[in-house]
């Protein structure tokens, strides 16, 4: 019983302790809250540019007389107030005329232009038309501005500790009613600017009529009547014609025009002593491009995979081949061939590009591996004389190899020239190589004599990004065997002679030397649309006319002109031509700085 008691009396004890220690811990929290808060206030005093004030004490209204509740006009100080926000904002006024007036000499503003409809022909306008209808130019729009504001209590405490921060007190916003405020678009909701919208009425003029002139492009001629059948040699991608008429023999066609789908840039560059000069001309296909339809052509790839090549660089063939493959455009036919000393095709001939037979070529390509001997000779020579039997339908093989045969050999001249005689025209060659070890005179030239282009990248890395990136720009074809004449003597000095097809997506650039400034420059371009019907024009430019050109122009038309001449020694086996075109290739590299890697 004693021990019980002791036991209630200790527990009321320890109780009444605990009370009292709460009560004095509560007094000393509240003193060190409030000196941890002068603490702040000197930290904030001492490193930031600020000044804490308190709060003003609204004054309070004073009793306004009897007598001045009656007057018209406001009392002095609310009419020097308006009269000094009167001067701000004719202020603000000027120097946003002053801004635009810069904007507008400098040509940064952007002017909407005026729309017209039609709305009668070979007549007035109609009468009791509503002129209200006419839209009248509308200028863009813009939020009047507002201030933003940043709550520094909010910020993380590292950003709250960085130094030269500048705080200023919260205060209540208020938004200005002011009719000017410094901009240059009215404030309302954010519109664009619109151009005015006029109604118009039109005059037919003479309709003239003619029949049609007696000219036509050979080359570009679709048989009729008779079964497609390939050319028996290619034509020579060597020579261009001086003239119209080099082009054109008698015929009863008229080509249609594509000047209105491609965009025809000349700059010049003149010599510092006479009036001879240097001139670049790029052909681009515009927006109004879009309404040629695409050509079905068909792709090719030509993958080496024999032990010459290493394992490094036929897996990069062996991936951009699949990344390729999505890339073609579904109207096209493709097929996959790999070689070694011998071919072995995927498919009898070229399939449809849909999801079985690219999936069915992707599975192939993953599972090829290194043997064998390599014969770069047969695994080409084969695909090029055989085409795709239709002269119309170009085809184009994609070849991944280094060039190096380790069977049936042949020298660089005597592989491109047989080659060069098997094309029958509509086959064009894209040589794909990587690396130090591969045959760049053969690769390089089976390009440029067979209607293509080449790719070489020191870094293995690399390849399968440029085959990817060539065949999705090269996917859409809109005009196929594109030709050039050119008028008079510059038609001698302008390369290359030869115009690989015209793509959506890529540009042509020519490179020639004029021998007066003062001269005309005449180009005449023919090519096949999809539809097969002739499209050409003629386009005329004064070279004096033309905008200046980089300094590098000259060794550029230098490098175009030493490609050509290494092809055309590259074409004959006359040692006396030889001769010749090796005595002006070493006059051109010692004159132009260029160096042949040939």
């Amino acid at each position: 019983m004693k021990l019980s008691k002791y036991i209630l009396v200790s527990m009321g004890l320890s109780l009444l302790l605990h009370l009292l220690l709460l009560h004095i811990t509560s007094e000393m929290l509240v003193g060190a809250h409030a000196t941890q808060e002068g603490e702040n206030r000197r930290f904030f005093e001492r490193f930031l540019p600020v000044q804490i004030l308190p709060e003003p004490e609204l004054p309070k209204p004073e009793p306004v007389p009897e007598k001045d509740k009656e007057s018209v006009f406001p009392d002095p100080e609310t009419m020097k107030k308006i009269t000094s926000d009167m001067q701000r904002e004719v202020r603000q006024l000027a120097n946003v005329r002053k801004i635009e007036t810069i904007f507008q000499k400098d040509n940064l503003l952007d002017v909407p232009k005026t729309r017209f409809r039609l709305e009668g022909v070979d007549k007035q306008r109609p009468p009791g038309l509503d002129t209200n209808a006419d839209e009248k130019p509308v200028l863009a729009t813009a939020p009047r501005p507002e201030i933003i504001e940043i709550d520094y209590a909010s910020l993380p405490a590292p950003r709250q500790a960085l130094k030269m921060r500048t705080i200023t007190p919260r205060l209540e916003r208020e938004s200005s009613d002011a009719a000017m405020l410094p901009s240059l678009t009215p404030h309302g909701p954010l519109t664009s600017s619109a151009g005015g919208a006029y109604g118009l009425s039109v005059k037919s003029g003479f309709k003239p009529s003619f029949g049609a002139p007696e000219i036509e492009v050979p080359e570009l001629k679709q048989e009729t009547g008779a079964a497609l059948s390939l050319q028996d040699s290619a034509p020579s991608p060597l020579e261009v014609a001086t003239d119209l008429s080099a082009t054109r023999g008698n015929g009863a066609g008229l080509p249609l025009p594509f000047d209105g789908f491609v965009d025809i840039q000349v700059r010049v560059i003149k010599d510092q002593v006479g009036n001879s000069g240097y001139f670049q001309v790029d052909i681009i296909p515009n927006a109004n491009s879009d309404a040629l339809k695409d050509i079905a052509k068909d792709s090719l790839f030509l993958i080496d995979h024999s032990t010459s090549i290493s394992p490094q660089k036929l897996s990069q063939f062996k991936l951009a081949t699949r990344e390729a493959l999505s890339c073609l455009n579904p109207k096209d036919r493709f097929n996959v061939v790999a070689f070694t000393s011998t071919t072995n095709s995927l498919f009898q001939g070229y399939q449809a590009v849909n999801a079985r037979n690219l999936a069915e070529a992707d599975q192939y390509v993953a599972g090829l591996w290194r043997g064998g001997m390599t014969d770069v000779f047969g695994g080409v020579a084969p695909y090029v004389k055989n085409s795709n039997g239709d002269k119309n339908r170009p085809l184009n093989i994609f070849l991944l190899t280094d060039g190096r045969s380790t069977v049936n050999i042949h020298e660089p001249p005597a592989f491109l020239r047989q080659i060069s005689a098997f094309n029958p025209g509509n086959v064009s060659i894209y040589p794909f190589s990587a690396g130090t070890q591969a045959n760049r005179q053969l690769l390089d030239f089976l390009g440029y004599l067979n209607r293509g282009g080449k790719c070489h990248v020191d870094e293995i890395e690399k390849l399968h990004e440029e085959l990817v990136n060539y065949i999705s720009t090269h996917s859409s074809l809109i005009i196929m065997d594109l030709k050039y004449t050119a008028e008079g003597p510059v038609s001698q000095e302008i390369f290359p002679r030869s115009l690989p097809h015209l793509y959506r997506n890529e540009s042509l650039r020519l490179f020639g030397r004029f021998r007066n400034i003062e001269d005309e420059l005449v180009l005449t371009l023919a090519g096949k649309d999809a539809d097969l019907k002739i499209r050409d024009l003629i386009f005329r430019r004064r070279y004096r006319e033309c905008p200046p050109a980089s300094k590098e122009l000259p060794r550029e038309w230098a490098g175009q002109k030493i490609l050509f001449l290494l092809a055309l020694r590259n074409s004959t086996e006359d040692q006396r031509l030889i001769a010749r075109y090796n005595a002006e290739i070493n006059a051109l590299t010692r004159e132009y700085g260029v160096y042949t890697p040939y």
